[in-house]
């Protein structure tokens, strides 16, 4: 059996290190790809694959 990732205990509601490299990484992807939406002039394509990015999935509305 595998030792749990510090991302699988945070999903689990466990206690994690927030400093663990692996998190610090996803943090940062994840306010540059917000960054990056924001600063769209409006919302299209471009937008959705960003969002995609940023959730993994979306809906269709």
């Amino acid at each position: 059996m595998s030792t749990p990732t510090e991302r699988d205990k945070m999903i689990a509601g466990q206690a994690y290190d927030p400093a663990d490299p692996a998190l610090v990484a996803d943090r940062l992807r994840a306010r540059r790809l917000c960054t990056e939406f924001n600063a769209l002039p409006e919302v299209n394509a471009q937008a959705a694959a960003l969002l995609v990015l940023i959730y993994a999935q979306i809906g269709d509305s």
